[in-house]
């Protein structure tokens, strides 16, 4: 569900294409920060990807669990994300419809079954926290490197036994600030297999942060995927709430999935 800086989201990694990578097609010993990122955002995704998932919200004493399907579809211009919850009961078929264009803007719509109404999410509210977890409606979505200011910070970082190139990141704009509610972000890439395996990112709220990991990377119809990724929102050193997101089943290549997926009446329809 990648902006979970989906160079990927939902990278990141809610979106389907959940943190999934193909073959990096630019050489390791590249000091270039952007034509990494550009690298990175080429090779995102499977060209039509499903995915079950189980997303685990911490905060507090309080625990809650959601299951949901996803769906995504690569066309000339970006990327088509749908996202259904299946349980529980109170919140089945709340749904996420977005489409992430290469040259404009995004468009994103959320239904509600309470209310049985298909809505348009406004920019002011992309960086509002999707069902009440730590991933934000723009973290669901595909960023355009082109929106960024980058910087090598390190071009040789450890994470784990992974050969990652460290870059920073910042919005290019203010309108690009607000979206995602970054001010600025640290991005661990993996050299072997194009993925961003963790992420720092500095949010607009003064003094909170956000930590994103990525663990159990397995390739899957030839593309790498995290089974498994961590969202953890800090208030100076305390820990507010903490998403897990548990990749339960994944195909990357699918004739499951088709334009009929990705419409605003395919939203509302449900599961």
């Amino acid at each position: 569900m990648t902006r979970l800086i989906r160079w990927s989201a939902m990278v990141l990694v809610v979106t389907g294409s959940t943190l999934v990578h193909a073959v990096p097609s630019i050489d390791a010993t590249s000091t270039d920060p952007r034509a990494v990122m550009q690298a990175v955002h080429a090779h995102s995704g499977g060209p039509r990807s499903l995915s079950r998932m189980k997303m685990t919200i911490h905060e507090g004493s309080a625990t809650r669990e959601r299951s949901m399907v996803s769906r995504s579809l690569r066309f000339g211009e970006g990327r088509k994300s749908l996202l259904l919850i299946e349980d529980p009961a109170d919140v089945r078929n709340t749904g996420f419809l977005s489409i992430d264009y290469e040259n404009k803007n995004d468009e994103q719509w959320l239904y509600l079954p309470k209310v049985r109404r298909v809505a348009r999410v406004p920019n002011s509210g992309k960086s509002d926290p999707f069902v009440g977890s730590d991933f934000t409606y723009s973290d669901l979505s595909q960023q355009n490197p082109s929106d960024y200011d980058f910087t090598m910070v390190q071009q040789s970082a450890k994470v784990g036994d992974e050969d990652c190139w460290l870059i920073a990141g910042k919005p290019r704009t203010e309108a690009v600030r607000d979206e995602t509610g970054y001010v600025r972000m640290e991005l661990w890439i993996s050299k072997s297999k194009l993925l961003m395996v963790q992420l720092k990112a500095t949010l607009v709220k003064e003094g909170r942060t956000k930590y994103l990991k990525s663990t159990d990377i397995r390739q899957v119809d030839g593309v790498w995927s995290a089974f498994r990724t961590q969202m953890r929102t800090l208030e100076g050193s305390k820990l507010i709430s903490e998403t897990v997101l548990d990749v339960l089943s994944l195909k990357n290549d699918t004739p499951e999935v088709s334009e009929r997926d990705f419409t605003q009446e395919r939203l509302a329809r449900g599961l």
